[in-house]
């Protein structure tokens, strides 16, 4: 595997989520993203966490492939430049957020040990069809065609929101009005995939330009385009425009409106293993315990809480 490489001046949050983002912004080139090897999880240092003698399941072990069950090992590729879902502590080792700690909870569950990947958001999928790993826990929006290539297990509703410059100079908002203007999304992203598109066929119905979409290969380069200039406009989930802003230090906020095409988040497993039915069992006890209501609080996602998982819950 490569390595990640990361300045070790480099804030990116307090142990409690609280991210010094200009500092975050400058220096975020430093680091490189890439599939790599186990970089930190809520566990700490070392992506491991107490398997069955710390609370397993037997239901939910149950259900466990076979091979994933004998290896004692749950290896989740996600890509920790993405809060409130995923990103790095202060100590730069231990990836922490929402998706962290419901992929702790799920380990536990499973009485397995954790490992957390930290890799390229486009990338994760092609890795479980080659069994690179187990789990993908990374917003994923379920789509029809992601679905072909993996299953997933709804966790968590969403949709997209407008990241803009403090005030909000160009009175931009998730509509015709960003007919023309520069906007930034992540490449792999349904915002780039399918959130664009549409948009585009708004604006050009309507006989003006399309979007000029500047296509970014990490999270991190969202905020790095809105900073500099490069973009006016970020479109990324609401999730994560709104708690980037919240801790932009005033520079940047989200455009008012409603979410643009809310839609199911999923925790995508391969197609061949049956593993979604063993992560959906272990998500409906996280909300029979309230582990799963806890755990939306400690981020402030309450409003995209799902009442029970679905397997493979298309949107659109």
């Amino acid at each position: 595997m490569t390595s990640m490489t990361h300045c070790r001046l480099r804030s990116r949050a307090t142990a409690t989520g609280v991210l010094a983002l200009a500092t975050a912004l400058t220096l975020a080139a430093c680091a490189t993203t890439g599939d790599t090897t186990p970089t930190g999880s809520t566990a700490g240092p070392g992506s491991s966490q107490p398997g069955a003698a710390n609370g397993a399941d037997p239901g939910v072990v149950a259900l466990l492939p076979p091979a994933v069950k004998d290896k004692g090992v749950l290896a989740i590729g996600m890509e920790a430049q993405y809060p409130p879902f995923e990103f790095y502590d202060t100590d730069n080792k231990t990836v922490i957020g929402f998706d962290a700690d419901v992929a702790s909870s799920l380990a536990k569950l499973m009485g397995l040990k954790l490992e957390i990947h930290d890799a390229a958001f486009d990338s994760i999928i092609p890795s479980l069809a080659s069994g690179r790993y187990d789990l993908g826990i990374s917003g994923f929006t379920v789509t029809a065609e992601r679905a072909k290539q993996v299953n997933f297990v709804t966790y968590y509703y969403e949709g997209d929101g407008l990241m803009v410059k403090a005030g909000n100079p160009g009175n931009l908002t998730i509509g015709d009005s960003l007919c023309g203007v520069r906007i930034a999304v992540l490449k792999g992203s349904t915002q780039a995939l399918k959130s664009v598109p549409a948009l585009d066929k708004v604006c050009t119905s309507a006989g003006k330009p399309a979007i000029a979409a500047t296509v970014v290969p990490g999270s991190n380069d969202l905020g790095l385009s809105l900073q500099s200039g490069r973009v006016q406009a970020v479109l990324t989930d609401g999730s994560n425009a709104g708690y980037t802003a919240k801790l932009s230090g005033g520079k940047f906020e989200v455009a008012t409106g409603q979410p643009y095409n809310p839609a199911p988040f999923g925790i995508a497993s391969p197609k061949d293993n049956d593993l979604d039915k063993a992560v959906q069992k272990a998500l409906e006890v996280m909300i029979s315990n309230g582990t799963y209501a806890s755990t939306l609080k400690k981020w402030n996602m309450e409003a995209g809480a799902v009442q029970a998982p679905k397997i493979n819950e298309i949107s659109g």
